[in-house]
């Protein structure tokens, strides 16, 4: 179980990236991120998010070329740069 301190904390980062997930500062700080290769795109999302985000977990997916998938979440970003498609979720 969460400590209360811990479970404070949460919640606040919660609410946080619940806003700005949809933000398009948000897209455009990943929209920067990504680069023309799909490995260190996806490692580069993950080191932002880890670092800014540090109790929250993300699944983080990146592919080159047409991208199909279905995520059940209401915290999501999709970004596509250089034919490299990012989705975030949580």
């Amino acid at each position: 179980p969460l400590k209360k301190r811990k479970a404070v904390n949460y919640f606040r980062y919660l609410q946080f990236f619940q806003g700005i997930i949809t933000n398009t500062f948000f897209h455009s700080i990943l929209f920067a991120i990504i680069k023309d290769n799909v490995t260190e795109s996806k490692r580069q999302i993950i080191r932002l998010l880890e670092s800014n985000f540090n109790a929250i977990k993300f699944d983080v997916i990146c592919v080159e070329g047409v991208f199909s998938y279905l995520v059940h979440s209401k915290n999501y970003c999709e970004i596509t740069k250089y034919d490299i498609t990012c989705l975030v979720f949580r």
